[in-house]
């Protein structure tokens, strides 16, 4: 029994320092806001396997947590200087006011955008770029908060590995786009013509419409290949989709299809020297958690991304009867054949083990059963004697539930003192938190809890949009009353003014002492021009009244400022600065009056 105490003792010591490194975790994480401006549509297989790699990259690390705001510029269909400016009017709205700490772009489109406007959108803010070629950064200039990683694409290797593999090749067919956003990434396939114009026969089909493309690619004798590229949209501006109309083309294509990135792996294509944009994007990650941690952007230059890699595709291989010992060396493959035991080796595992336990629990039972037997007859044997046993014990425990019956009695009195005790407390808690947020002559609320709570309902305004407007009034000639009544019927008439107030208020309205006689009545979800009525409504009502008090009567009249924050920019505390200054316009023009500040 000793040991219990020993390990709960040492169970409270763990747990104790569990808490204290989580909370040391806790407290050494910082948040950030990253912005990911993607060049193409979110559905794009590019964005879709770049925004994966970033998002994973980031969140891989503990000390910093990261909040994600994504855009898609669509840029192979909206390119045009009017477009540009839409969209660089709705970033700025969407987050000039935003506390964005990095902005990565992912292709050159993107990135010329941001750097052409970024200075009207965040111009502090450091940038990491990726998807670009080596070619569309050369002889630029970047400024000093901006970094990378940049790539190159390289037809020419995967193209003669091919002719290697299939000697009858002599005709290369190039697809690629024709339009801006396609122009911009054109210089593999330059190099390409440029190497192996005088090798083999070149065809272009930029200036083909994509239906006629596909056509012509279902008629291709076995002695061409085709190089895909990029092609964004046709020669007639309609928008091609990257992965569905690639699938298609590789379908209906009666020759193999040599790609150049690593996102078009599973289309259809054979493969290639891919360019790898899934690092670039993990390597663009971990320079912006370095400029997140503090690094300067300064030292972390732009660089090349991973090398090429050849990357082929199985199922394409085998469509076209290219074996696999014929991949150049070092060579990746993607979608495997698998067989009976790839596919299902964890349930045969599986199976095979629940069986052989199977056959080890019935010897075991077996051996059991035997043991079970001799052990019955040695219960019978023991049966007579527990008998009498269980007797002397029985009158032993009725003995003792009689004890406890006494002793659960005495904890029930016990608990019935302590609950009345507890309640008693509450009772004085709640006494004195209303004793440090309520004026003890009025009961209306201070000056403290109307600071504390404007703020919150200022938060919750902007928050969700809905008007909040503010009145300081003051009795009017208040000292008079005080000299000519005595201040007991002073006091009587700001209590009564309170309770005029909060009868008339709606659940939600706060109603303040501010000091002396001036008093703060906090209006959510109201607009100016209600609010006006309904203080109008209040020095009607208070001009009308009459206080009695030691068989005299009291006429006050009250005079309102009236403040609201939808000017935009408006804090707390320029709230009741306003409703003051309405308030002290009153007063000067002859009290008795509402005045409020637009």
């Amino acid at each position: 029994m000793k040991i219990i105490p020993r390990v709960l003792f040492s169970f409270t010591i763990f747990v104790n320092l569990l808490c204290f490194n989580i909370q040391n975790v806790t407290a050494a994480t910082v948040n950030k806001s990253v912005l990911l401006l993607f060049a193409g549509q979110p559905d794009s297989s590019e964005s879709i396997l770049a925004s994966q790699k970033l998002r994973s990259t980031f969140g891989s690390v503990s000390d910093v947590t990261i909040d994600f705001y994504s855009e898609y510029l669509d840029s192979d269909r909206f390119s045009g200087e009017n477009d540009a400016i839409i969209l660089r009017d709705l970033y700025r709205q969407k987050y000039g006011d935003k506390p964005i700490d990095l902005v990565v772009t992912f292709g050159d489109t993107s990135f010329n955008f941001w750097l052409k406007y970024r200075q009207e959108i965040l111009p502090n803010t450091p940038v990491v770029t990726f998807g670009m070629l080596s070619t569309q950064l050369t002889g630029q200039i970047l400024p000093a908060d901006v970094t990378g990683v940049y790539g190159d694409v390289d037809y020419t290797l995967p193209v003669n590995w091919l002719m290697s593999v299939k000697p009858s090749i002599n005709e290369i067919v190039i697809i690629y786009g024709p339009g801006p956003a396609d122009q911009a990434y054109l210089m593999p396939v330059i190099e390409l013509k440029t190497i192996m114009g005088g090798r083999v026969k070149l065809t272009d089909w930029s200036s083909l419409p994509w239906a006629e493309i596909k056509a012509k690619a279902a008629a291709l004798p076995p002695t061409s290949v085709i190089v895909f590229h990029r092609i964004n949209t046709d020669s007639t501006g309609v928008h091609i989709r990257s992965t569905e109309d690639l699938r298609d083309l590789t379908r209906a294509a009666s020759v193999p299809v040599i790609g150049g990135y690593d996102y078009d792996i599973g289309s259809g294509i054979i493969g290639g020297y891919l360019c790898n944009i899934e690092e670039q994007a993990g390597l663009a990650a971990r320079m912006g958690l370095r400029i997140l941690r503090g690094e300067a952007v300064s030292a972390i230059p732009m660089t090349a991304g991973p090398a090429n890699q050849y990357v082929f595709d199985e199922q394409a291989l085998k469509r076209w009867d290219i074996p696999v010992y014929s991949l150049p060396p070092g060579s990746i493959t993607r979608n495997h054949e698998t067989s009976l035991w790839d596919t299902y080796k964890f349930q045969i595992i599986f199976i095979c083990t629940v069986f052989l336990v199977l056959v080890v629990l019935a010897a075991i039972l077996l051996g059991l059963n035997r043991k079970l037997k001799t052990t019955q007859k040695k219960l019978e044997n023991l049966n007579s004697n527990l008998e009498t046993q269980v007797n002397d014990r029985t009158m032993e425990l009725i003995k003792t539930n009689f004890q406890l019956h006494d002793e659960i009695k005495e904890r029930m009195k016990g608990e019935e003192t302590l609950r009345l005790y507890t309640k008693q407390l509450e009772e004085m808690q709640y006494k004195l938190q209303q004793q440090t947020i309520r004026d003890p002559l009025t009961g209306a609320f201070n000056r403290r809890y109307l600071i504390e709570t404007l703020d919150r309902e200022m938060a919750n305004s902007i928050r969700n949009g809905y008007p909040l407007c503010l009145m300081m009034m003051d009795i009017d000639h208040f000292k008079k009353v005080n000299d000519t009544y005595g201040h007991q019927a002073g006091d009587e008439v700001l209590k009564r003014l309170v309770g005029l107030l909060e009868q008339t208020t709606r659940k939600g309205d706060v109603v303040c002492r501010y000091g002396g006689e001036e008093f703060v009545v906090l209006l959510p979800r109201i607009s100016l021009k209600d609010a006006v009525e309904r203080a109008e409504a209040w020095r009607k009502i208070l001009q009308s009244t009459e206080f009695k008090f030691g068989g005299r009567a009291i006429g006050v009249t009250i005079s309102i400022g009236i403040s609201s924050n939808m000017k935009i920019g408006i804090n707390g505390d320029q709230l009741l600065s306003h409703a003051d200054q309405a308030l002290l316009v009153a007063k000067k023009t002859g009290r008795n009056r509402v005045i409020a500040v637009k």
